[in-house]
């Protein structure tokens, strides 16, 4: 079978170093790649008309869901241009491309068949497009995501500043919710964090617009004032700076804990305040009205355990009793949409996929640009770990934290192999792609 195959340079320091220019090579098939990454999370949360979600969920069409159809349309050719027939197939590929084919099949049970079909459909054409990264051996597409991404969240908080959000007070942009918003914003904090960080050993230009990016981003995030993303956030870039801290993971460990702790002696009453965002003592202790959704969709998978009610079903089963749309857990969300047959292969799929991530961790040699983008995965992952307690999103629904999951996925399967070779080979170097930073070890 092939496998992704990348570059060994001996060196007689026996330090790891990347090949000159590897990290800034772009090519068509790298932009192509990155470009499609980012316009199918962004096409499938932006719903610039605010008649959007809601003309989906009905089965009518408007124009964001013609965007959004073509796009997806557009990386299955991408993916049929690409595909390599003698590739190898990750474990956790496979099994997630199970799920996604009995998401298609059990659509027809769900209230609202079409819906559930078409995004059952989107997640295959995911699934292959991770496939296809996971066979790339060049991983510019990954830098070239950065850039795009972050230029995009940029323009979206700009926008939110000049055209304010009608849904409520907290900062959001277009008709999206403050929560959705939320998550682009973490994801992006992470990413921009990760990038300063390998500017540890002198700042520039770039690591000076890098800085500002971060404030900016940071600043938007907070007023979102979601928690679980805030919080998802600031889990996310510990790991990260654990991860490539190295030797120094320790002192700097501890000057986080101490600078957290002070802040929560001085701040406390104020970060309270804050995080309660004026919601009554009834919201907050059923977590704004999740301990009743959870109770009825324990009742609801007592009677349907096996597949449950149909993929994304979870969408439309609470609207009359509680008012809200999605389980707002991953865990509830996956056993009521597919039941323990589709939780199975789901968790079984991302244990794969964790799994993999620790083998590229394991060989990958330290303070490379591969090593960061490795720890930005694992605090993406963790960030995915804490917003999945009240959202379900990255549960097989087409959004960005499925596809954030998919591309880490892709990622790691196209680097096991290539720095395992190394690890077998000796000191050498290979070439990676660092969030948006040309690497210096």
């Amino acid at each position: 079978m092939d496998e992704p195959v990348g570059s060994i340079e001996s060196t007689r320091s026996g330090r790891y170093r990347p090949l000159p220019g590897k990290a800034s090579r772009f090519n068509g098939t790298a932009t192509a790649l990155g470009v499609t990454t980012v316009a199918l999370m962004f096409s499938t949360d932006y719903t610039i008309l605010a008649s959007s979600e809601d003309a989906g969920l009905q089965g009518r069409i408007d124009a964001a869901i013609v965007v959004e159809l073509v796009v997806y349309a557009l990386a299955g050719v991408l993916v049929a241009l690409l595909w390599r027939p003698r590739a190898r197939w990750n474990g956790a590929t496979r099994l997630l491309l199970t799920f996604a084919i009995l998401g298609v099949s059990l659509s027809p049970l769900s209230v609202l068949p079409a819906f559930s079909l078409v995004k059952a459909a989107q997640l295959v054409i995911l699934v292959l497009f991770a496939h296809v990264l996971g066979s790339i051996r060049d991983d510019g597409y990954y830098q070239v995501t950065y850039v795009v991404f972050i230029g995009l969240t940029t323009i979206s908080i700009v926008s939110g500043v000049i055209w304010p959000t009608p849904l409520d007070a907290r900062f959001a942009w277009f008709s999206m919710q403050p929560n959705i918003v939320g998550g682009y914003l973490a994801v992006a904090v992470m990413l921009l964090f990760a990038a300063l960080l390998h500017r540890d050993r002198g700042m520039d230009r770039s690591a000076v617009w890098t800085a500002g990016l971060l404030v900016v981003h940071v600043a938007a995030l907070a007023a979102t004032i979601s928690r679980t993303a805030i919080a998802g956030a600031l889990c996310g870039s510990a790991v990260i700076w654990y991860l490539w801290a190295g030797t120094r993971r320790a002192g700097r460990l501890l000057v986080i804990g101490l600078l957290a702790a002070l802040a929560a002696l001085v701040f406390g009453d104020e970060i309270a305040f804050f995080l309660i965002r004026g919601d009554d003592t009834e919201l907050l202790t059923t977590l704004s009205g999740r301990t009743n959704l959870f109770a009825e969709a324990w009742e609801l998978f007592r009677r349907q355990p096996l597949v449950g009610y149909g993929f994304l079903s979870s969408r439309t089963l609470f609207l009359d009793t509680i008012g809200l749309s999605g389980a707002h857990n991953l865990i509830v969300n996956l056993f009521i949409s597919t039941g323990v047959v589709g939780a199975a292969l789901y968790f079984a799929g991302v244990v794969l996929l964790v799994r993999t991530l620790m083998s590229v961790q394991r060989f990958v040699p330290a303070r490379s640009r591969d090593a960061l983008t490795a720890a930005t995965f694992w605090g993406i992952l963790t960030f995915l770990l804490v917003q999945g307690s009240t959202e379900g999103r990255a549960a097989g629904d087409p959004s960005l934290e499925t596809i954030w999951l998919l591309l880490t996925l892709g990622w790691s399967t196209s680097k096991v192999g290539v720095h395992r070779k190394a690890a077998e080979v000796g000191p050498g170097a290979i070439g990676g792609s660092v969030t948006g930073a040309n690497a210096r070890t």
